[in-house]
C-alpha cells in the first residue's frame, strides 16, 4: 500500500494499492489498483485497475481496466484475458461470460456494452 501527495490507498487481503496526487486506490483479494492525479481505481479478485487524470477504473475477477482523462472503464464477469480501455469515450463497460479473450474499444461512443456467452 502506497500513498503519495495526499493520495488515499486501501489494500485488503493481499491486494496492492498505489495512490498519487490525490488519487484514491482500493485493492481487494490480490487485486492491483493504481490511481494518479485524482483518479479512482478499484480492483477486486486479482483484477488490475489503473486510473489517470480523474478517470474511474473498476476491475473484477482478473480483468484489466484502464481509465484516462476523466473517463470510466469497468470490467465485470471476466474471461481469461480482457482489457477495457476508456481513453476517448465517456463510458466503457464490458460484460463477458465464458470467452477465451476479448478486447473492447469504445472510442467513438458514449456507451459500449459487449456480452459474450
Amino acid at each position: 500500500m502506497s500513498a503519495h501527495r495526499g493520495g488515499t490507498a486501501s489494500a485488503h487481503r493481499g491486494g496492492t494499492a498505489s495512490a498519487h496526487r490525490g488519487g484514491t486506490a482500493s485493492a481487494h483479494r490480490g487485486g492491483t489498483a493504481s490511481a494518479h492525479r485524482g483518479g479512482t481505481a478499484s480492483a477486486h479478485r486479482g483484477g488490475t485497475a489503473s486510473a489517470h487524470r480523474g478517470g474511474t477504473a473498476s476491475a473484477h475477477r482478473g480483468g484489466t481496466a484502464s481509465a484516462h482523462r476523466d473517463r470510466t472503464a469497468s470490467i465485470d464477469r471476466w474471461c481469461s484475458a480482457m482489457h477495457a480501455d476508456a481513453y476517448r469515450c465517456m463510458l466503457m463497460r464490458v460484460d463477458a461470460c465464458g470467452c477465451a479473450s476479448m478486447r473492447a474499444d469504445a472510442c467513438r461512443c458514449a456507451l459500449m456494452r459487449v456480452d459474450a456467452r
